[in-house]
Formats: C-alpha cells, sequence, structure tokens
C-alpha cells in the first residue's frame, strides 16, 4: 500500500531532476534502509515530505521489496536444491539406474 501511495503522490510531482535529487537524498542519508528508518523515527506523513524526499522513499521502498523478493527465491532455490539432493543422494532405485545406464554405456561399442 505504501509503495502505490508513494508512487501516485510522486507522478504528480515528478520529472528527471527530482530523481537525481531523491538518488542523492538517499545517498546523504547513508541508503535505502537508513531513509526509512528516519523517516518512520521521526513519523513524518508522506504528505509533509519535501518531493524530492517523498521520491527518494518510494526509491527506498522499492529497493527493500526488491532485496526481500529475491531472497525469497533464493531461499526457495536452496530449498529445491535441498530436495533435489536428498532425493539423488538417499533414493536407491535411482542409484542402480544411474550405475546401469553407466554400464549400458560402457557395454556399447564406439564409433
Amino acid at each position: 500500500m505504501l509503495r502505490q501511495g508513494l508512487t501516485y503522490l510522486n507522478l504528480a510531482r515528478g520529472g528527471r531532476r527530482r530523481a537525481e535529487d531523491a538518488a542523492r537524498e538517499v545517498d546523504m542519508v547513508g541508503g535505502a534502509d537508513r531513509l526509512v528508518h528516519d523517516i518512520a523515527r521521526r513519523e513524518l506523513t508522506l504528505r509533509s515530505l519535501r518531493p524530492e524526499r517523498g521520491l527518494a522513499l518510494e526509491m527506498a521502498v522499492d529497493e527493500r521489496a526488491e532485496v526481500e523478493e529475491l531472497e525469497r527465491q533464493w531461499k526457495e532455490a536452496e530449498e529445491i536444491a535441498d530436495i533435489a539432493d536428498g532425493t539423488l543422494g538417499t533414493s536407491t532405485e535411482v542409484e542402480e539406474e544411474l550405475r546401469r545406464l553407466k554400464n549400458r554405456d560402457r557395454d556399447q561399442p564406439s564409433g
């Protein structure tokens, strides 16, 4: 909801120059997380923020959402890899089939 509200407010106030100012704002406070924490700590309303600070907050929130999504995808990939490793490592049927296929390849004449 916050992302949508920020996008709405910032579209009305947009512009390339503001985007550059917003990026500088994020850098000046030490990054996206610090900006979000600073605004939350001071209990500022979205409408009370200067336009470039509001856009900076939108950028920070978007960045955090992207990082969280990447972390979720990474965790999911690790879980799938763990499942695959467990399946191939413990299933005697799979291991026997792999041995059979390897032996079959050795028994066939080359060329």
